[in-house]
């Protein structure tokens, strides 16, 4: 990258790709990379007023989930009920037992009491709107209630996919002794983290803004609320890959697909009765939670958090074949989002 920008140094450039640029600036910013990069070789284009290029057309729809502009009817793709069917019923075929814990992991460790929190490590500090702000709070408590029944001190805790930093900060300021690296790609989620951890003068973060593909740091303990979709598969396999503990809320299950790192079904057990396609019916069905608070009278409703259960079952069995015990429980209260389910896994060895 650093050998085309610098070949082409056209004012266009810039206006092509502003976000890349932004990301060089940034680099360029660093005095270790710019001692990296002094070694590769440069050579300026001769064609400076000839840059031709293609951009792809790209729908300009918003990032919000809830936003009525984000999808557009045709060009969705729609699951049949008729597949959703043949799908639950092979997976009932498989005889497993799909069922939550009594309560989740870490549910009798005391609440938290707010008041004693300060203001830059609760939720409203992070631009959490109002109306949002206990279920977050609820959110947050329990993922942190299964974090300090487990970590020790002198533990190095990942929150993947952080955000502007709700789960890491306030679990940061609950355990001074650990280390909380804070894992996020998005430049002002992490700008607004870097703001929070400054004012609380937390000495044990640290910020690390990038792609956790790229992450291959030792830590002890994993731990992500609401990571997207294939997000949360690739948070378990790193953690698998360095035998730590996993504290995850999954998200967006309806856009777990292959990718290079991983494939679906993720277990063993469920990839000898079910097929990709098959499992997909299921997981498009885990987004049907549309109630905004928990209630399995709504039949679609029901059937989406029956493929919940089903989608992070597949989750645990693939742990539980890496020697982990695994906990699959429901957030308290579980009317705190759609999207309730906790695992938490924990290594054997």
């Amino acid at each position: 990258m650093h050998m085309l920008l610098s070949a082409f140094s056209s004012q266009t450039l810039p206006k092509l790709v502003p976000l890349t640029v932004k990301w060089y600036d940034r680099m360029l910013a660093d005095q270790r990379m710019k001692k990296c990069i002094s070694c590769l070789p440069l050579q300026k284009s001769h064609y400076l007023n000839e840059l031709q290029y293609t951009l792809p057309t790209i729908v300009n729809e918003p990032l919000y989930n809830s936003s009525p502009k984000r999808y557009k009817p045709g060009k969705r793709t729609y699951t049949k009920q008729e597949d959703i069917e043949h799908s639950l019923q092979i997976v009932e075929s498989m005889k497993i037992l799909i069922e939550h814990d009594a309560e989740p992991f870490g549910a009798e460790v005391d609440k938290l009491n707010w008041t004693d929190v300060p203001y830059e490590a609760r939720p409203e500090s992070g631009h959490v709107p109002t109306a949002r702000r206990e279920r977050k709070r609820e959110q947050l408590q329990n993922l942190c209630k299964a974090v300090l029944k487990l970590a020790k001190d002198g533990d190095t805790i990942v929150d993947f996919c952080s955000g502007s930093g709700h789960l890491g900060i306030l679990v940061a300021h609950l355990l001074p002794r650990c280390k909380i690296i804070l894992m996020e790609n998005k430049d002002k989620p992490m700008a607004i983290a870097r703001r929070r951890v400054e004012k609380l003068e937390l000495m044990n973060v640290q910020l690390c803004h990038g792609n956790f593909n790229y992450f291959n740091l030792n830590f002890d303990i994993g731990m992500s609320l609401h990571a997207c979709g294939v997000a949360t598969d690739l948070v378990i396999q790193s953690c698998i890959e360095k035998n730590a503990i996993f504290v995850c809320c999954p998200c967006c299950y309806g856009s777990v697909q292959d990718c290079h790192r991983l494939t679906y079904p993720r277990s063993n057990v469920f990839k000898e009765h079910i097929d990709n396609r098959e499992y997909s019916f299921l997981s498009h069905a885990a987004d049907q939670t549309h109630h905004q608070y928990y209630c399995e009278e709504n039949t679609k409703t029901a059937q989406g958090y029956r493929c919940m259960a089903i989608v992070d079952m597949d989750r645990k069995l693939y742990s539980e074949q890496f020697g982990y015990e695994v906990h699959l429980g429901k957030l308290i209260p579980p009317t705190c989002t759609p999207k309730n389910n906790l695992l938490v896994g924990i290594p054997k060895h």
